[in-house]
């Protein structure tokens, strides 16, 4: 119980520190704003695509729109490594 609990603590210290959250779909999207508790307007869902020329398309729009150019994608999980049986 200790190590979920540590998960969730951690993973909720990055959600808080972040300035806006890009969930893949809208499920993942309820599930960050309900049990993550992070406002829906920094919240924005981006699908996903394993097409180099669309990863590339949209690093230059999301730059275009949000100004950041140096940003962190994570397409895992974060936190305590899991241990699956």
């Amino acid at each position: 119980m200790k190590v979920a609990l540590a998960s969730y603590e951690i993973t909720l210290d990055i959600f808080n520190w972040a300035q806006h959250v890009l969930p893949d779909t809208s499920d993942e999207a309820r599930l960050i704003r309900g049990g993550l508790s992070v406002p829906e307007k920094n919240i924005t869902i981006i699908p996903s695509s394993v097409e180099k020329w669309v990863g590339e398309a949209y690093t230059k729009l999301f730059f275009k729109k949000y100004g950041v150019k140096d940003f962190i994608l994570n397409v895992g999980h974060i936190g305590i490594e899991r241990r699956n049986a």
